[in-house]
C-alpha cells in the first residue's frame, strides 16, 4: 500500500551498527545512536514533523534490508548500483573528510608533510581496516601496499608502538577513538584532507514512502537552514556532542 509522504507518520531507517561515533547500537540500553542518527532525527523530527524509527545492523544488512523495502531509508554515498534501488537527496546531508593518523613526533610528521603524491607514502608502513572499501579503493589506486586489521583500534594501538606509520579514517571516527583509548598524547591527526565521502539520503524504491516528493521535502529542510546559517551549527554541534561521548 503506498503512502503519501505528505502524510507520512513515520519513516524506518536503518544504520551501521557498528560504526561510532556516524552510528552505531548502544550496549547498555540498545538505543541506535550517532552523528547521522542525531542529524536524520533532527531533519525528519523537528523540520518536517516525521517520527523516525530507527534500527542499526551490520553494514551489508543496512543495505539489503533497504533494497527490499524493509526499511525506507539509509545514508551513505550514492553509487551507482545504490541508485538502482534507491532516490538520493538533492542535498550532501554530510561529508567525511578523510584525514591522516600518525605519531606525535615533528620529525616524522615533516617526513610524511614532504610527500607530494600519495605514492610516496609507499616510505611509510600503512594500516587499513578489512572491508574498507574506500580505504582498499585509495590504497590500490596510488598502488601503496597496507597491512589491514579488523578495527580502528588495532590500527591506532599499532601506531603508537611504532609498528605502524599511518592510517586514513574520517575525522569524527579518528578523534573519538584517540579520546577513547586515551592516545591524544601520542598520536596527532594530520590537517590535510586525503579524501571525502559525501553522503545523501537514500529512499528505498521499495518503500511504501517511496516518491521524489519526500525527498523533494527534505532537500527544501537542508536548503532552508542553510539559506539561514544555521545548517554548518548544526552539524558542529552534534560532532562535538558525539565526539565527547563514550559508549
Amino acid at each position: 500500500m503506498f503512502i503519501c509522504p505528505l502524510i507520512a507518520k513515520e519513516i524506518k531507517i536503518a544504520y551501521n551498527s557498528d560504526w561510532p561515533p556516524y552510528s552505531y547500537t548502544d550496549k547498555t540500553d540498545g538505543i541506535v545512536k550517532g552523528i547521522l542518527v542525531d542529524l536524520l532525527d533532527h531533519l525528519f523530527i523537528e523540520q518536517l514533523g516525521i517520527k523516525t524509527i530507527n534500527y542499526g545492523y551490520p553494514w551489508k544488512r543496512v543495505q539489503s534490508e533497504a533494497k527490499a523495502g524493509l526499511m525506507d531509508a539509509f545514508i551513505t554515498v550514492p553509487t551507482k548500483p545504490r541508485l538502482e534501488y534507491a532516490l538520493r537527496s538533492r542535498n550532501i546531508v554530510y561529508t567525511l573528510k578523510m584525514q591522516g593518523i600518525t605519531r606525535q613526533n615533528k620529525v616524522f610528521i615533516d617526513q610524511i608533510n614532504r610527500v607530494k603524491t600519495v605514492y610516496g607514502l609507499n616510505t611509510f608502513k600503512v594500516c587499513e581496516i578489512i572491508g574498507n572499501g574506500w580505504g582498499y579503493r585509495f590504497w590500490q589506486q596510488h598502488n601503496v601496499s597496507f597491512q589491514a586489521v579488523p578495527k580502528v583500534s588495532n590500527c591506532l594501538l599499532l601506531i603508537a608502538k611504532g609498528r605502524a606509520d599511518l592510517m586514513i579514517q574520517p575525522l569524527a571516527v579518528g578523534s573519538a577513538e584517540l579520546s577513547r583509548l586515551k592516545l591524544t598524547k601520542k598520536l596527532i591527526i594530520l590537517p590535510k584532507v586525503y579524501g571525502e565521502m559525501k553522503f545523501t539520503l537514500l529512499l528505498s524504491k521499495q518503500s511504501n514512502l517511496y516518491d521524489r516528493v519526500l525527498v523533494d521535502e527534505f532537500d527544501q529542510v537542508i536548503d532552508k537552514l542553510k539559506q539561514e546559517q544555521a545548517y554548518q551549527p548544526l552539524l558542529d554541534a552534534i560532532m562535538a556532542k558525539m565526539t565527547a561521548a563514550t559508549w
